[in-house]
């Protein structure tokens, strides 16, 4: 049993459009000047008879979305970096986790979704690996600065219990 590989959308295709005698079947017959005149003639809305009527033909392309390697790759980056800094610094700047979280999953979700898509031959995979990096890179940070956050929600809500008990 061998591998076959799927068909790539690059890959040239076959025009569906195209009879067994190379032309369309669907087309509209090709009428003779003479008649298109006389039909113009006899049909006051008819297009003007300088103008010659045109069967659209399909062109080959293929949609293939560029990657965004780079920014999943800075978005896992900075988000890694800045949960780093919110764990080593965990009570000096609060909303440092939560900016960290604010750009490590935006990256996480990019990333798998990116290549997902390029694994799907939808998008361009010249970049797999900085989506790849920035992918693995925004879920440490993600878990990394939830956790913080997490801590420092805890210890918010243990302050202001301690404030209200020791008041009383």
């Amino acid at each position: 049993m061998s591998y076959q590989v799927p068909n790539h959308p690059g890959q040239p295709r076959p025009n569906p459009f195209a009879g067994a005698d190379g032309t369309n079947p669907f087309a509209d017959s090709a009428s003779s000047p003479a008649s298109a005149a006389e039909s113009a003639d006899a049909n006051p809305y008819a297009a003007s008879g300088s103008s010659v009527e045109s069967v659209a033909q399909p062109q080959a392309f293929e949609t293939i979305l560029s990657h965004r390697g780079g920014t999943v790759f800075w978005l896992g980056l900075i988000g890694l970096l800045g949960a780093t800094v919110g764990w080593l610094c965990l009570l000096v700047w609060m909303p440092v986790p939560l900016f960290a979280l604010c750009l490590s999953i935006p990256a996480w979700l990019m990333g798998r979704n990116d290549l997902r898509a390029m694994k799907a031959g939808a998008m361009d995979n010249s970049g797999w690996r900085q989506t790849r990096a920035g992918y693995v890179m925004g879920m440490i940070g993600s878990l990394i600065a939830g956790v913080v956050s997490a801590l420092l929600i805890g210890f918010v809500i243990y302050a202001i219990v301690v404030a209200f008990s020791v008041s009383r």
